[in-house]
């Protein structure tokens, strides 16, 4: 009988997406590293720009009746708000049986410190199943009527995410809702809790640092902040547990040549390697990957090809960030007042010198202006930071000096090189370079 079939195909699908067939529509997807929100939902809006994906994924190419999953996703930021909201639908059709999901999302980014946030995203929606009882010999088997009882369901999921300075941490429960799904393989119904599949997810992508550019317009020359456009490096690592199923875990590096070419690789257990290649251009971004296939599934069975096209479009949004208020460190008014506000700042103090402390070799930064109070450095920066210049700010305990710099530096000769170049800007004339 078909219905044989059907349930071979079923099974094979089982095992290739290592049990993921219980869980509500969650399929793999080699390009989650371009597009996180794909199993996040506290991802939505984590480019600061209104952004749309397409994702495609043939398994086996050229076998009747092989997984096939297309995916479109759409996010953005709210206006300065610090909230994100997102849509994905997915079609995920594998043999006779197909899947079709829509799933909105709203998150919320949580300012702990200055470019650390907490996001908390929740995704709702509805979960489809069809079969095509066309190709099935006998439409009324039990166990059919089993299934179809439980096509249409409401699903949803939760997500966290902690983002601090190029580390990003996620926790994702895919299956909030507890619905009730149909063991592909033999059509049984299944109950799962919210806590019976977790989603562990990780990555680090620290960008360049910007740097200062002169520019001209008419006769006039300024200096602007340029911001750094990409991480040379990315590493990304995800873990699933699942409590009816298989754990598996997953590790990618992406390899950034520049800011429109990319190589990459991963591994993903139990599957093997999995290559990646794409190039982005002026807001759109083209993704290819490969994976051999699974040895899992005997046979002269083809690998799985997957392609990404992605648009970013619209105004960058910058989130609401927290900032420590000048009046923190208001020096005391019976007595020392200056000793009192060098005391307060102690720790940034520190920690600003620490970033420089390497086998007690020299530093140097490029001062454009000095304060004796921090409560007027601090404001200077802001003030800087309006223009689109990313400033800091050093302590120099021995001349009880607040320093206000945009440039380190690790050699005396290239210091010296940008003082000069920054020196032709009239607000930065006196800028000067200090030795730590």
């Amino acid at each position: 009988m078909l219905i044989k079939q059907v349930r071979f195909i079923l099974i094979i699908v089982f095992y290739c997406f290592c049990d993921l067939s219980y869980s509500q529509n969650y399929p793999v997807y080699n390009h989650f590293y371009q597009n996180p929100y794909l199993y996040n939902p506290a991802e939505a809006g984590t480019f600061l720009r209104s952004v749309i994906f397409f994702n495609h994924r043939q398994q086996w190419r050229g076998v009747d009746g092989a997984p096939v999953v297309s995916t479109l996703s759409f996010h953005t930021p709210f206006n300065r708000s610090n909230a994100a909201i997102g849509l994905n639908v997915s079609s995920f059709q594998r043999g006779l049986l197909s899947t079709t999901d829509a799933m909105i999302s709203y998150n919320y980014a949580i300012p702990l410190q200055e470019e650390v946030f907490l996001k908390i995203g929740f995704s709702t929606g509805i979960i489809s199943n069809s079969l095509d009882l066309s190709q099935v010999d006998n439409p009324d088997d039990p166990a059919l009527s089993t299934f179809l009882n439980n096509n249409i369901q409401l699903a949803g999921n939760f997500g966290l995410k902690f983002q601090s300075d190029g580390l990003n941490l996620g926790l994702v429960l895919p299956r909030l809702l507890q619905p009730t799904f149909v063991n592909e393989a033999n059509f049984n119904a299944l109950e799962v809790g919210p806590f019976d599949e977790v989603l562990l997810m990780a990555y680090y992508k620290k960008k360049v640092e910007g740097y200062l550019k002169t520019k001209r317009k008419g006769r006039t020359k300024f200096t602007k902040k340029v911001d750094a456009k990409y991480a040379p490096l990315e590493l990304h690592f995800l873990y699933r547990y699942s409590k009816i199923g298989a754990n598996q875990f997953e590790a990618l590096a992406k390899l950034n040549l520049g800011e429109q070419f990319w190589l990459g690789a991963s591994y993903r257990q139990n599957y093997g390697v999995v290559g990646n290649v794409g190039f982005t251009y002026n807001g759109f971004a083209l993704a290819y990957a490969y994976e051999p296939a699974s040895k899992l599934v005997a046979g002269p069975l083809d690998g799985s090809h997957e392609v990404q096209l992605s648009l970013r479009f619209g105004k960058r949004v910058e989130p609401k960030v927290k900032k420590v208020k000048p009046q923190q460190v208001q020096p005391a008014k019976d007595k020392e007042p200056q000793h009192r506000a060098r005391f307060q700042f102690y720790d940034d103090q520190n920690a600003a010198k620490d970033a420089f402390k390497d086998k007690g070799e020299k530093k140097y930064i490029v001062s454009v202006k000095s304060f004796k109070d921090f409560s007027a450095a601090d404001a200077y920066k802001l003030n800087m930071k309006k223009r689109g210049l990313s400033a800091k700010i050093y302590f120099q305990e021995s001349s009880q000096t607040f320093h206000v710099y945009f440039f380190d530096a690790i050699k005396l000769k290239d210091a010296k090189k940008e003082q000069k170049r920054i020196s032709k800007n009239r607000r930065f004339r006196n800028a000067k370079v200090i030795t730590l």
